[in-house]
């Protein structure tokens, strides 16, 4: 059959499925609803088949734990032979967390500091398999444990719980006249004494057993064993192999915190972050009991893991400071040695340490001293009822490690009045 050229171009154009406008009106309606025949089902089932990111908030139910019966710790924290403990498919679970968890517990040590300054990854203490990005607090404990109805929806990736717990605010300094020390005294062979005084030792000495070849290997960390005893100390005696440990001498102040929990079900993660929030939050365990334990858990640690031939608390300590000053060198122009990344020599019964120390506030004190208002006669009535002038004098308050600074006004009767500089 004989075909025009026109034709042919057509069914050409058709097998290209493109347009070509240069044809014959008539071809070109055709070939305008060949396209559309061919090309709109398709971008009809394109769209069908095209995944859309949907998200549904849906209410669910985790248990937490309480700490409202301390009846077996109270009558047991001592015992550390017979205190109970579990093991089952979801993990070891026991109220001499030192002991049980010892090596899980100085690996956390080891790693607390990440070489490269990138958020810290640990493991969380069980068989759940998640993983902390970041702090935990010693929240979120029952992820993983408890939230099984969550975890088995398949249509879970992620939730969010609060839970009130402690914020542990640690202070920590070089105390070159503590009262805690290693000795050779026992008068067995082998065998050391960590022992005497803490700051808040209240009912008599301290003392732990060290064995070894050798005291200058050993690392013992003392704590108050007194229940009753007021704050949270933690102090470390510490042979010459471990010498800038020795000393050092730390605060925990256990404050009541109201945290928020986002667990990742798909990456098995758990991110823990405080709330700053002004509603006062109720101590969990007020008695103050749970944070002794938690505490007492280094004396425990510190006598388990001493070997014949090093301490392994304090390698673990080592190795935290090494890569703290192997995270400064690269963040920093300026790195830090062993000494500088741990604390300095202080001796409070040295009148040259606190007149070193006490200079460390000297461009406050300049500051401040700039800063003073020079008060005309027309401004002195009337501050405290009555004519002020100002004195050449700063007024120095420390409230913990800060320190407010102000003018000290004087008064007719010669009375002195603090004006402090918020």
């Amino acid at each position: 059959m004989p075909t025009s050229l026109d034709t042919l171009r057509l069914w050409n154009i058709m097998l290209r499925q493109s347009l070509d406008l240069t044809l014959p009106i008539h071809l070109l309606a055709i070939l305008l609803i060949f396209v559309g025949i061919c090309i709109a089902p398709s971008a009809l089932w394109a769209a069908a088949v095209t995944p859309i990111s949907v998200s549904a908030i849906q209410s669910g139910e985790i248990l937490q734990p309480t700490y409202s019966d301390m009846t077996l710790l109270r009558q047991n924290w001592g015992n550390r032979l017979d205190l109970p403990s579990i093991q089952n498919t979801k993990g070891t679970f026991a109220y001499n967390v030192g002991e049980f968890f010892l090596g899980s517990l100085l690996y956390s040590a080891s790693t607390a500091t990440t070489v490269d300054g990138s958020i810290r990854q640990h493991a969380k203490l069980d068989f759940s398999r998640f993983t902390y990005m970041g702090r935990s607090y010693g929240i979120g404990s029952s992820v993983g444990l408890l939230d099984d109805s969550i975890l088995h929806n398949p249509l879970a990736t992620q939730y969010q719980f609060q839970e009130e717990g402690y914020s542990p605010v640690v202070r920590c300094i070089y105390n070159a006249s503590s009262a805690f020390f290693l000795a050779d005294n026992t008068g067995l062979k082998m065998i050391y004494t960590a022992y005497r005084y803490l700051p808040n030792s209240n009912e008599g000495q301290e003392w732990a057993s060290y064995a070894g070849f050798r005291m200058d290997a050993m690392v013992a960390i003392g704590v108050a064993s007194s229940p009753t005893s007021v704050g949270r100390v933690v102090g470390i005696a510490s042979g010459s192999q471990y010498s800038l440990l020795n000393n050092t001498q730390c605060t925990i102040d256990f404050q009541p915190k109201l945290f928020n929990v986002t667990v990742d079900i798909i990456n098995h993660n758990i991110t823990v972050t405080p709330l700053d929030t002004l509603a006062n939050i109720e101590d969990i365990e007020p008695s103050g009991f749970l944070t002794f334990i938690a505490n007492w858990q280094f004396t425990p640690m510190s006598t388990d893991q001493t070997s014949f031939y090093s301490s392994l608390i304090g390698n673990s300590i080592n190795a935290s400071v090494t890569n703290y000053i192997r995270s400064r060198s690269t963040s920093t122009s300026l790195p830090l040695d062993e000494r500088e990344a741990t604390l300095v020599d202080f001796n409070y019964m040295d009148p040259r340490d606190l007149v070193i120390g006490s200079s460390r506030g000297g461009q406050e004190l300049a500051k401040a001293v700039d800063e003073m208002e020079i008060v005309g006669a027309d401004d002195r009535q009337g501050r405290f009822g009555t004519k002020v002038q100002i004195r050449g004098d700063i007024s120095i308050i420390q409230t913990g490690s800060r320190i407010a600074l102000g003018p000290v006004w004087k008064n007719t009767d010669n009375d002195l009045k603090d004006c402090i500089i918020k």
